[in-house]
Parts: structure tokens; C-alpha cells; sequence
């Protein structure tokens, strides 16, 4: 009964702390602890400023304190920007962020940042990514050249290849990276259906968003398949790193959204 009282107390004065100071992990912790439910917790997030810390250890804090995969994913949103169930875009408490300043006559562009970023294949979006590798193309150079030629080469282009792109995020019980490596191949399958031919590729579509928790820009990426999966990283036990997991995806080729404009 204390603790339900103690709950009710927080949720009621939170809205007066936040004026002072965000939300953080510790704040959800404390809630958690109080045995406020889930749906009370959720609409804090989504109702106060926040500071949270997303990095894997933050994550895994938050999990072994009794964290819920819906309240990771509203102080994810938070953090991100993205617009909550409510409507509201994350905060963070501080001091205003100053205008931009307008761009010169000579056409400055607004130039997108790149922490502000989801991750979404089979319709749904990926929890916990917090790292992309470079979206990157190449072409190879052919060079030719005759004998009567001056003693140069001509250069035209060859075969253009798409770098792996990988990913990465805190392990969690979220099982997306593993179940979709286990399409490519999964041990212990009978015989011909350790594979499944027809669903490993998969198309992803990479958001980015700007501070204000808009959407700026996007990209498709297509048949994408995992060539590497790290499950673990290295344990040591006197160390205080997170666990993070990460997948390999090779690719055919990707291309920017041009729906997508920048508000």
C-alpha cells in the first residue's frame, strides 16, 4: 500500500520536478521501483522533458532494474526525437536552443545531423539500433589503352559495387537481428530447410530525422541479407561494457527516397 501511495505521490508532483530538472534513468527506475504500472510509466516519458542515457549500459540498467520492452522503446522515441503517442516530440530540458540563422543569399544549405536515425525492415522498426555504417558505393576503374596511344590510359567505368552496411545495438530480448540470420542458415535444421531461399533478403528503409524530431530524409535499401552475425562481444568480467550485438548486411544497391522532403 506504501509503495502504490509512494507511486501516486511521485506521478502527481513529477510534472513539478521536470520544470527543474529532466527526466533520466534513475527517474524511471525510482517509478519502477514504486510499483507504478506500466501505462502510468509510459505516460511520463511521454508527457515530461527527458535526459536519457540510451547508451548500451544505459539500457541494460534499465532492463535489469525490471524495464519493460514498451518502456525502453517510449524512452527511445523520447530520446530520439520521433513523436511519442501523445503527439509531442522528445525534450530535453536546458536552456532553449538558439534559431537558426537563416541561410545567406548565396543559398547555404541546412546540413541534417546524423545521431537521429531508425532503422525499419518487415514493416516494423528495429529497437535499440545505435549504430549504421557508411552507406557507400564504388566503381571500378577500367583502364585501357592502345599502342599508338600517347603514353596515357583511358579510364571509363567497370562494375559498381555496394558496401556491407553494418549495424548495431545493446543485446536485449528483442531476437530481430538473430531471427533473421537463422533465415540465411540455422544450425540444427533438418536437411534442406537449414535455409529459407525464399525470405533471407529483405529490404530496409534508414530515416533520419532532424532535432525537432522531423523527417528529413531517407533511404531504400534493397535485398539485404546477413553475411555476419556477432551474438556476444568478448566478455572480461572486470570490465563495465555492454553487450552489444552486431549483423553484417549485404546489399544490391540502395537509393535516397525523393518523397521524403525536408520541412
Amino acid at each position: 500500500m506504501s509503495r502504490r501511495l509512494f507511486a501516486l505521490v511521485f506521478l502527481t508532483f513529477c510534472p513539478l520536478m521536470a520544470a527543474a530538472q529532466a527526466l533520466n534513468n534513475d527517474a524511471v527506475i525510482n517509478l519502477i521501483k514504486a510499483g507504478s504500472s506500466e501505462g502510468q510509466i509510459i505516460s511520463t516519458i511521454n508527457t515530461q522533458p527527458g535526459n536519457y542515457n540510451i547508451s548500451a549500459d544505459g539500457i541494460i540498467a534499465l532492463k535489469a532494474a525490471g524495464a519493460s520492452e514498451n518502456v525502453l522503446t517510449a524512452i527511445l522515441q523520447k530520446s530520439s526525437g520521433v513523436p511519442t503517442a501523445n503527439g509531442n516530440a522528445g525534450q530535453t530540458a536546458g536552456p532553449a536552443t538558439p534559431a537558426a540563422t537563416p541561410a545567406s543569399s548565396a543559398g547555404m544549405p541546412a546540413y541534417d545531423n546524423s545521431f537521429k536515425f531508425r532503422v525499419k525492415w518487415d514493416g516494423k522498426y528495429i529497437p535499440g539500433v545505435s549504430h549504421v555504417s557508411a552507406l557507400v558505393r564504388t566503381t571500378e576503374v577500367v583502364t585501357s589503352r592502345a599502342g599508338g596511344d600517347p603514353s596515357s590510359s583511358q579510364k571509363t567505368p567497370g562494375l559498381t559495387q555496394f558496401a556491407p552496411i553494418t549495424l548495431e545495438r545493446g543485446v536485449s530480448s528483442n531476437t530481430a537481428f538473430e531471427d533473421w540470420v537463422n533465415l540465411v542458415w540455422k544450425l540444427g535444421a533438418g536437411a534442406g530447410s537449414e535455409s529459407s531461399m525464399n525470405e533471407f533478403r529483405k529490404d530496409i528503409y534508414l530515416e533520419l530525422y532532424n532535432e525537432a524530431g522531423q523527417l528529413v530524409r531517407a533511404y531504400k535499401i534493397y535485398r539485404c541479407w546477413p553475411s555476419e552475425y556477432q551474438a556476444l562481444p568478448a566478455l572480461d568480467a572486470s570490465g563495465s561494457a555492454g553487450a552489444i550485438e552486431h549483423i553484417k548486411l549485404e546489399n544490391e544497391g540502395w537509393e535516397r527516397d525523393t518523397s521524403v522532403v525536408a520541412p
